[in-house]
């Protein structure tokens, strides 16, 4: 059975935000600080998780109360567990309505980073509490959708196994498997031997959300390749 929090406790901060906007402390400023002030009067992020069992692990799948999870590498990850814990966590649609309401480009683009600062805080506060009950010094998770290896259709069996997610907290499936409202986050969580994120396997550069560095085999581009060739053939 899945369990619910509503009203997340979830921190703003305004000058950690400030500095990464690049904001001097000007009009736009003052006005930051009025956003971040409403964000926190409106903002309830909620979440629903749950505790769950591997009924059957194949080479590249595992089976959960009859759902297959089919990644080669979440296999992998999992390991020799048994017990993994499901988890959906949202900002709320309170707040992702409150975004919309700056039609600006740079209001609009602030309005989305205290949206993220209130769903990663609430994350945060979601990821200790699970870990004090899986119980382990290191632990690890996935995200349907980040690696091609696990796609975002898998996102629909996730939210199948944690029940009825849209009741409960808001947070909805697109026919596309996108998630409404957008600054929300689904995973499994497992206790794991080394610390695993799917930033360690994506290439997107520059990426402002990235958690860890890329630690994948980069490629060459084949223009690269062509020219160390003819040089080797020179010599």
């Amino acid at each position: 059975m899945s369990e619910i929090i509503k009203d997340i406790p979830f921190n703003i901060d305004a000058e950690s935000l400030r500095e990464e906007l690049m904001l001097e402390k000007t009009g736009d400023y003052k006005q930051f600080l009025q956003m971040a002030k409403e964000a926190r009067q409106i903002a309830a992020p909620a979440a629903v998780y749950r505790e769950a069992y591997i009924d059957e692990k194949g080479e590249d799948y595992l089976i959960i109360d009859a759902y297959r999870l089919e990644s080669r590498l979440l296999r992998k990850n999992i390991a020799d567990n048994h017990r993994v814990f499901l988890y959906a966590v949202t900002a709320g649609k309170d707040l992702e309505s409150w975004a919309r309401k700056y039609s600006g480009i740079l209001e609009a683009y602030r309005a989305e980073e205290i949206q993220k600062s209130v769903l990663k805080s609430a994350a945060s506060y979601l990821g200790e509490l699970i870990d004090s009950l899986i119980g382990a010094s290191i632990t690890s998770e996935m995200n349907p959708g980040s690696l091609p290896d696990w796609p975002l259709e898998e996102q629909a069996k996730l939210f199948a196994l944690l029940g009825d997610v849209e009741k409960e907290i808001a947070l909805r499936l697109t026919d596309n498997y996108l998630m409404v409202p957008a600054k929300s986050i689904s995973a499994i969580r497992f206790s794991s031997q080394a610390k695993f994120q799917n930033c360690q396997l994506c290439r997107r550069e520059n990426c402002p959300d990235r958690r860890a560095p890329f630690s994948g085999k980069k490629q060459t581009h084949p223009e690269k390749l062509v020219k160390g060739k003819r040089a080797q053939e020179r010599e």
